[in-house]
């Protein structure tokens, strides 16, 4: 039985789920990869945004990404804005250790369908920090 994720958190990314915001009965919203039997690897993503283009980024952002990372074997675990500071924070994980991940990385680098969502957008990060990060949740 599923029922629908209520919380804020999963309903501001229900967007990007796999499961559209359902989760099983009994399972909590909050899942670590290693409770699900699967390694994965999660990179994540802060941008600082040129100052005027959050509007822009965003939209594009929402376009293409969610086609993108996906279909090159990546999942998207959360997008976040901060409009104020012209902040963007996400993370994309993908099956595997950090090799695996990396090497998926290269390949989507180097992909038809990264050159066409990147085709002809304008700089719009100012700065970047990009880091694996490690996932888990006290107490679950």
């Amino acid at each position: 039985m599923l029922r629908p994720c209520v919380s804020r958190a999963c309903a501001l990314r229900a967007h990007f789920s796999s499961t559209g915001g359902v989760i099983p009965v009994g399972q909590s919203e909050y899942r670590t990869s290693a409770k699900m039997g699967v390694m994965k690897t999660i990179q994540l993503r802060r941008y600082t945004l040129v100052e005027g283009e959050y509007d822009a980024f965003v939209s594009w952002w929402g376009e293409w990404m969610p086609k993108v990372r996906p279909a090159a074997g990546f999942a998207i675990e959360f997008a976040y804005g901060l409009r104020e500071t012209s902040e963007f924070v996400w993370a994309v994980s993908a099956e595997g250790d950090e090799a695996a991940f990396l090497a998926l990385e290269k390949v989507y680098m180097a992909s038809d369908a990264r050159a066409e969502a990147f085709a002809g957008v304008p700089q719009r990060v100012a700065e970047h920090n990009i880091r694996f990060v490690q996932e888990f949740f006290p107490g679950r």
